[in-house]
């Protein structure tokens, strides 16, 4: 009466080892699938180390032919053809069947960075960030580009509300746009995030400048210059512009008979500063126009006040 059960209990053993064989048999083209996605992304890495645009380009269209659910393989395409498409327009001479390349790479560029960020992985504040770059190499070049570019930073500053680099890239891109009191606020936004911030300071200062709050960008320029140190390469620039500025200000404030701001400085630690303001990476005169509407792209709502 018991021998049924014994037979169950010695077919039971075959049963689990020929479902482990067929998870092994089914995993094993994802995993090789997985391993020559990355070995062909490290390719391209390489390439891009060695500065073969080609050879990169080449390896991450194939990483992403075994693999295209990864995010950061549309990432890296999305960045290398928009790289490769202002090479290319840097030449002195950019041929006929030069700008329809140059064409194609944008397009392929745009592509990536809305299927990273559309149906890969909407969520990832790199992926947008990733896309309001494409964008803004684009700006000068594309109609409609700034305001895709400050769409796409709104998008990644409200999945990141925290980070204060975000908000220096978004005040660049309206500094350049001469849009100087939202870059103000933007900027002004990073130094409350992050206030050891020496570049948010000085990008904030520029701004100020451009408002004409001349006084006010001296109050950050001594900022900046207690935060980098006087041993930061940047500290001799930085002071001669604050002295120039304090300079421009004190002529200003004896014309209008009114007090002047003081002259002095501190030193501390150090950072490098840049100005943060968009340069388009393609040349205005190497591509055909490019029309947004005409790719059926839908602006990405932002959730956050820049």
């Amino acid at each position: 009466s018991h021998e049924p059960e014994g037979r169950a209990s010695q077919v039971l053993p075959y049963i689990i080892l020929g479902v482990s064989v067929l998870t092994a048999l089914f995993a094993i083209p994802s995993v090789s699938l997985a391993y020559a996605a990355e070995y062909y992304n490290r390719l391209a890495l390489n390439a891009v180390a060695k500065n073969d645009g080609k050879e990169a380009y080449n390896n991450q269209v194939k990483a992403i032919a075994f693999n295209p659910y990864l995010d950061v393989y549309q990432r890296n395409l999305a960045q290398l053809s928009l790289g490769i498409a202002a090479n290319l327009s840097s030449r002195p001479n950019v041929s006929d069947a030069d700008k329809q390349t140059i064409a194609n790479l944008i397009q392929e560029s745009i592509r990536r960075a809305r299927v990273a960020t559309e149906i890969l992985e909407p969520a990832s504040v790199a992926n947008w960030e990733t896309r309001a770059q494409v964008y803004q190499g684009l700006m000068g070049v594309a109609d409609g580009a700034d305001s895709w570019t400050v769409d796409s930073y709104a998008k990644a500053i409200s999945l990141d509300p925290t980070n204060p680099n975000l908000r220096v890239l978004l005040g660049g891109i309206y500094y350049g746009l001469k849009n100087y009191d939202l870059a103000a606020s933007s900027f002004a936004t990073a130094v409350n995030l992050k206030p050891d911030s020496a570049n948010a300071h000085y990008n904030l200062a520029q701004a100020l400048i451009a408002l004409n709050r001349k006084a006010d960008a001296l109050s950050q320029y001594d900022i900046v210059l207690s935060l980098i140190g006087a041993s930061s390469p940047d500290y001799a620039k930085a002071s001669k512009e604050r002295e120039e500025l304090a300079k421009a200000t004190t002529a200003e404030a004896n014309d209008k008979g009114q007090m002047t701001p003081s002259t002095s400085s501190g030193q501390a630690g150090q950072e490098k500063l840049q100005v943060q303001t968009p340069k388009p990476v393609v040349a205005k005169t190497s591509v055909a126009p490019i029309d947004f509407k005409a790719l059926n792209e839908a602006t990405p709502s932002a959730t956050t006040q820049p």
